[in-house]
């Protein structure tokens, strides 16, 4: 198996604490936030995690 050049372990991180990692890189109020398997290999036996989250919709003032 190939070396890869990335660290793979926040996707393991996410799992912990999915709302935590919303509210360090997403702006406004998180409604939710949830960890979802996106499988998008079909030669590592390992899935990929992706961070799903639901945001309070807002406007913005006109000037």
């Amino acid at each position: 198996m190939a070396a890869k050049p990335f660290d793979t372990s926040p996707k393991d991180l996410f799992e912990i604490d999915p709302a935590g990692w919303a509210r360090r890189f997403c702006t406004g109020p998180i409604l939710q936030a949830v960890v979802i398997d996106s499988e998008g290999s079909t030669i590592t036996a390992a899935a990929d995690k992706a961070l799903g989250v639901s945001q309070q919709r807002y406007d913005r003032p006109t000037v």
